[in-house]
């Protein structure tokens, strides 16, 4: 198999996107959210007509988590079939890929306290990930063959590691010792590594933009609404479908 720009652009973009999953999700923000943001093990008083309830901040994240992620599961039909029946995916690609980018650069002012403001940035920045990748995985048919898609999204998968472990290092290295990259001692802050990661994740994704070429449309173009039909039947369908598998259920 030869690794062509096409090939390349599209391993490229895993290279960039993991900088989130490690540095965001993983790693740094996460922990800092729970500590810092959220209150720590005291976490944060809410007041309800039943009174008062004290949620932890590692609790909080998880929820914040489990909110973003409903988020895109149920965008996740309607965007499954504009991938595949639009031809501006890799427009919409764009769009997902740098409003993730853009809101995880947001998360660097989030300090103590902001709770509201650092869900809202995480959460727009959840689904630029999670809705890029609807649109990044369905340029694979486009620029391989049904012999060459296993081992070209296994290198992407490969090189996703490389990428998410790489800013994660450099994060965590210059978290502990910014002196090796020429910066005083303390002067780096968590802030700075959501900067380091959403600059990654836009700079590394440029030759996906560049080298992936928008697919032939071989169906017509569909309204929005329709798009939303097809998304919810295959969803149906989905559902339908799984009860003939008991393992998987």
């Amino acid at each position: 198999m030869k690794l062509n720009k096409p090939i390349i652009g599209w391993i490229s973009y895993d290279f960039a996107n993991s900088a989130f999953a490690t540095t965001v999700l993983a790693v740094i923000f996460n922990l800092y959210f729970a500590k810092i943001i959220a209150g720590g093990p005291e976490g944060v008083q809410f007041k309800h007509p039943f009174g008062v309830t004290q949620i932890a901040g590692s609790a909080l994240w998880s929820f914040l988590v489990a909110f973003s992620t409903a988020i895109v599961a149920i965008s996740a039909p309607l965007l499954g079939a504009m991938a595949d029946h639009s031809s501006k995916r890799k427009r919409l690609l764009a769009c997902y890929c740098y409003m993730g980018v853009t809101a995880t650069i947001a998360l660097s002012w989030a300090g103590e306290g902001d709770l509201i403001y650092a869900a809202l940035f995480f959460t727009i920045a959840n689904l630029g990930f999670a809705g890029g990748n609807v649109f990044y995985n369905s340029f694979l048919p486009s620029i391989g063959t049904k012999a060459t898609y296993g081992r070209i999204s296994g290198y992407a998968w490969g090189v996703g590691y490389l990428g998410g472990g790489l800013c994660l290092i450099i994060n965590l290295i210059m978290l502990q010792k910014p002196e090796l990259f020429g910066f005083a001692k303390g002067s780096f802050s968590v802030g700075d590594c959501m900067i380091v990661a959403g600059v990654w994740w836009g700079l590394f994704a440029i030759p996906t933009m560049k080298w992936v070429k928008e697919p032939v449309q071989t169906t017509p173009n569909i309204s929005l609404l329709k798009l939303s039909i097809i998304g919810i039947n295959r969803l149906k369908n989905t559902f339908k479908e799984i009860k003939e598998h008991k393992q998987l259920v």
